[in-house]
């Protein structure tokens, strides 16, 4: 097997691979790893234009613009939080933490859900059919 050009090449392999959606799995790496998880308000953006220069770099032709990346992110983002939240109380409340571990847990979940508020109101305003049942 080839060495990868890059250090995310095997990420995009990997996501190449798996059948759930990429920017599932890409909200899932930025908001669940603990250095991202930290970073995430600061560094998201440039994550996410490292993952398209990567990925255009792989395919040797852009097969996304970043601006559709960039939505389908945020699309996913609320989704993939509600999936991360529970496991995280869960684990604050059941794992052997401290008080202080188990109280800068929850200023991250509540700046996580404060986030999901945010990004879903932006939804809506550039996709305003994407609710509408």
């Amino acid at each position: 097997m080839p060495r990868p050009k890059t250090k995310l090449e095997p990420m995009l392999l990997r996501e190449e691979s798996n059948r759930s959606s990429d920017c599932l799995n890409l909200n899932n790496a930025i908001y669940a790893i603990p250095p991202f998880f930290q970073d995430r308000r600061e560094k998201g953006p440039e994550l996410l234009r490292l993952y398209h220069q990567t990925f255009t770099e792989v395919h040797g032709q852009e097969i996304f613009s970043f601006e559709e990346l960039q939505d389908s992110y945020n699309l996913h983002f609320p989704m993939a939080a509600m999936l991360i939240i529970p496991g995280s109380i869960s684990f604050m409340a059941n794992g052997e933490m401290t008080e202080n571990e188990k109280e800068e847990t929850l200023e991250k979940i509540t700046a996580l859900m404060d986030d999901v508020l945010e990004v879903h109101e932006l939804n809506l305003k550039k996709f305003p059919d994407f609710m509408r049942v």
